[in-house]
């Protein structure tokens, strides 16, 4: 029955998330054997399908492997998007994962894009005074410091700055 398929993939995917700190490559063997199964039942666009992706996207950026871990937390947001609305918590969730794996791989651009993306969409859901808008925008800065980025960091702090000053 339907129930009992969509427990296995939850306790595939919870199986997968407790591996990932542990042992990233049995998370991503887990993760892939819930994906396959979700794409032979014909479930590639449900909720399910996407938290399988973002985990295979956990346990491959572990590993380093950060090419096919972008591949991953790309895929999950594909299909969060088709189901969620943008300003939906998994989707937040699962843009804030992808950043560090596309600042890493120096894909700077997208990266901000992403985070103005996520920065305007939070802004219309709780407000562009909402704390949650200026920690996306410092958390931005602390990365892109890290990558010595700093010129980029300063605009970043800058704009939590202002907020701090205004709240």
């Amino acid at each position: 029955p339907e129930r009992d398929f969509v427990e296995t993939i939850d306790l595939l995917n919870l199986l997968a998330g407790l591996q990932v700190a542990t042992n990233p490559f049995q998370a991503e063997e887990t993760a892939r054997k819930a994906l396959a199964i979700q794409m032979k039942k014909g479930r590639a666009n449900r909720p399910e399908t996407g938290w399988c992706f973002k985990v295979l996207g956990r346990a491959l950026k572990n590993q380093k492997n950060l090419i096919e871990a972008e591949a991953a937390y790309k895929e999950a947001l594909r299909v969060f998007e088709k189901i969620y609305p943008p300003a939906h918590d998994t989707i937040t969730g699962c843009q804030v994962e992808l950043l560090p794996v596309l600042l890493a791989l120096g894909k700077m651009s997208e990266a901000r894009d992403l985070t103005l993306q996520r920065v305007a969409v939070l802004s219309q859901k709780l407000g562009p005074e909402h704390p949650e808008v200026a920690e996306a925008m410092h958390v931005f800065g602390r990365q892109l410091r890290f990558l010595e980025e700093y010129s980029e960091a300063e605009i970043s702090f800058g704009k939590r700055l202002n907020f701090d000053e205004r709240c």
